[in-house]
């Protein structure tokens, strides 16, 4: 029988050493484009050792995109400018880690592309749209950018042209501005202008009055001015064209004619004399008065027109006509009456008192011895007779001549005789 002995040894497996890592090479990515990497580890002990990510983004958080594709190998895109350091670890199953850094930047150097709203063109500063980001078109190859509004900045007068600013920034910087400019003009109308006038006279035109005429304006109150009156250099009826202009802060003009009509069309007053009674012709005067005092329409007396008799006598009545005509062609007639009665008797004178001796030394009766006058002509003078008194020693005689006009109207006259 043989004797045996045991002894036993520990043998203790105990992996201490850290996997061996190597991350891929710093890099600069390209602009939202994935980069995918691969890092290697290897082992002092059989197996695979288990990869591990962290990202850190230094300049902008979460300006990343990361996805494991396993086994060491990643993908990064990056949509910033930032930079991010991304740490791997390799970690056998015994624990034993070994981490590497892979630093990998992005610097946008493309600016974004702004488009702002086109030109506008309007009437008055107050009409000017207040800015609109809204409008403004922004893009960027990184990030979507944020667009703000700078400024207005006018210039000019008439027009005035605005410079509207905005500004487009990308959520990690790079800003650029786009402009859009306005112009500014001004539209003028009138709304009331003077009616037609028409007058009888030059000294009835109405002086200018820039009250009776309305002017609007976009973007104020116009002034008003009265340009000039135009005639058309006639007369009955004269057409006198009156302008009115208004203007605006910027010289813009609009003008509008009010037509006064001057025409005479009232007839001239006149006066004749008053009705008359005369036994022979008469002169006459006559008034007149135009209804207008001026050179075209003064009137202009035409004075006597006609007499008509009615052709009796005694009396006689005649009708006598006289007429006015102003510068426009309107008349106006008056009638004078003039009744042509002798009324007056005629003036006789007979020849002087006689004294004879006998009756029969008596004169007979002679007409030539007597003066006879009328206002109206040379009267007929007739012997009427001899009265004696009837007496005797003296006797006395008296004897009466008669003398009478062409309307019958007598005057005796008496001649004594002893």
């Amino acid at each position: 029988m043989r004797n045996t002995a045991t002894c036993t040894q520990t043998i203790t497996v105990d992996d201490t050493i850290s996997p061996t890592i190597t991350c891929p090479a710093n890099a600069s990515a390209v602009v939202n484009v994935p980069a995918d990497y691969t890092a290697t580890a290897t082992d002092n002990c059989p197996g695979t050792p288990v990869f591990s990510y962290s990202v850190v983004d230094t300049a902008a958080p979460d300006a990343f995109v990361f996805v494991d594709l396993t086994g060491g190998s990643y993908r990064i895109t990056l949509t910033a400018d930032t930079t991010c350091t991304i740490t791997v670890t390799a970690t056998d199953p015994c624990g034993n880690a070994t981490p590497c850094q892979q630093i990998v930047s992005l610097n946008d150097v493309t600016p974004p592309v702004i488009t702002c709203p086109g030109p506008v063109a309007v009437e008055c500063p107050g009409r000017c749209s207040g800015p609109n980001t809204s409008l403004v078109t922004a893009t960027d190859d990184v990030s979507t950018p944020t667009v703000t509004f700078v400024s207005d900045s006018p210039s000019g007068t008439c027009p005035t042209v605005i410079t509207r600013t905005y500004r487009r920034r990308t959520r990690w910087g790079t800003p650029r501005r786009a402009l859009r400019r306005s112009r500014w003009t001004t539209r003028l109308r009138h709304d009331r202008v003077p009616g037609p006038v028409a007058v009888q006279c030059t000294a009835d035109i109405p002086a200018p009055d820039v009250v009776l005429v309305t002017a609007t304006d976009n973007c104020g109150v116009p002034t008003v001015t009265h340009v000039g009156d135009a005639s058309d250099g006639l007369t009955c009826p004269e057409t006198i064209t009156r302008t009115y202009q208004a203007t605006d802060t910027c010289g813009n003009t609009a003008t509008c004619t009010q037509t006064i009509t001057v025409s005479d069309t009232v007839a001239p007053q006149i006066t004749c004399p008053v009705a008359m009674r005369c036994s022979a012709s008469a002169a006459f005067r006559h008034r007149t008065s135009g209804q207008c005092r001026r050179r075209t329409t003064a009137a202009r007396p035409r004075g006597w027109v006609s007499d008509v008799s009615n052709g009796l006598t005694c009396p006689e009545t005649i009708t006598r006509t006289y007429e006015v005509m102003d510068g426009c062609g309107n008349t106006a007639t008056c009638t004078q009456t003039i009744t042509v009665d002798d009324t007056i008797a005629p003036q006789i004178t007979c020849p002087g008192a006689i004294a004879v001796q006998c009756l029969s030394d008596v004169p007979a009766a002679n007409v030539s011895l007597v003066t006879a006058t009328d206002n109206c002509g040379v009267p007929i003078v007739t012997f009427a007779g001899d009265v004696s008194n009837g007496l005797t020693c003296p006797e006395t005689i008296t004897r009466t001549y008669l003398a009478m006009d062409a309307c019958g109207t007598s005057g005796p006259a008496r001649r004594r005789s002893r």
